[in-house]
């Protein structure tokens, strides 16, 4: 039998909630494992209150946030093998965990093609070939996928931009200006710290475009442009492998998109890169 301490509590304190608290509790009584997978405005949207009052509920069972809710959610309700992957089983063998692995992933890249708007692509890749400057902003597991643009990015010679301080990014938000062009990065679109960074880009004129899982977010809200990935993931979303790797496919499928409008310009960046790195590798 499972843990289920948190739920318990919830129905333990149900006759000393508010009426909104006492919406959200139904709710994830009713619907616990549905929560799980809902971003904090989409919960939000179906119970009818806001995204601040969700994070009140949280917080009156010990926890810091919506995430770490329902992180404590679902250590609560499920078996610690299913949280590293809902489709293993207690007596899997090491091969079998590595197919379903494998599988998992390469089903976020098969599903993140279907739901793939290239016209968006092409949009993105047109402004950044008349960007004066890129700048990528992403936080936790997001600011790996962050780094990996940039690196690629500036290989050919695009002006790209991140820092992993997020105070620094802050920072150099409020230095961009129209004609820039940012890319988010958040698997749930709510990280506080990106999110300040979009919105700081966007009133200073920037245009602003997030990849994400989810297109109900505070994130999406504030981007020019949202393209979407599918994530095969764990119950604890914050750590999601399926939606970096597709995050990476798809900002390399937009490079290669940009270099293909003027393959001669960026071919010479590719060159003076290869030649500035050279003297490093045997």
């Amino acid at each position: 039998m499972a843990n289920q301490a948190l739920l318990e509590s919830i129905k333990e304190k149900s006759n000393k909630f508010t009426g909104s608290e006492k919406k959200i509790a139904d709710y994830i009584l009713v619907h616990y494992n549905e929560v799980m997978d809902c971003t904090i405005t989409e919960l939000a949207e179906r119970v009818n209150t806001s995204d601040a009052s969700i994070v009140r509920f949280c917080k009156v069972f010990g926890c810091k946030g919506y995430q770490s809710f329902k992180i404590r959610l679902a250590r609560d309700v499920m078996p610690g093998y299913k949280q590293l992957n809902i489709e293993l089983e207690e007596n899997d063998t090491a091969k079998a965990i590595c197919q379903k692995i494998f599988n998992m992933e390469i089903a976020a890249l098969y599903e993140t093609l279907e739901i793939l708007n290239v016209d968006k692509l092409e949009q993105l890749a047109k402004r950044i070939n008349k960007a004066g400057k890129v700048e990528v902003f992403g936080a936790g597991g997001s600011s790996i996928v962050a780094q990996d643009i940039m690196h690629k990015f500036t290989r050919v010679g695009i002006e790209c931009i991140f820092v992993s301080d997020v105070d620094i990014q802050a920072i150099t938000a409020s230095f961009l200006k129209k004609g820039d062009v940012v890319i988010g990065i958040s698997h749930t679109g709510s990280t506080k710290s990106t999110l300040n960074c979009l919105s700081i880009a966007k009133k200073n004129g920037a245009f602003v475009a997030l990849l994400t899982t989810q297109a109900k977010s505070p994130m999406a809200r504030c981007a020019d442009l949202v393209i979407p990935v599918s994530s095969k993931e764990t119950l604890l979303k914050s750590e999601s492998t399926s939606a970096r790797i597709t995050d990476l496919v798809v900002m390399d499928a937009v490079l290669a998109i940009v270099v293909a409008e003027d393959y001669k310009k960026y071919s010479l960046g590719i060159g003076k890169a290869r030649n500035a790195t050279s003297d490093n590798k045997f």
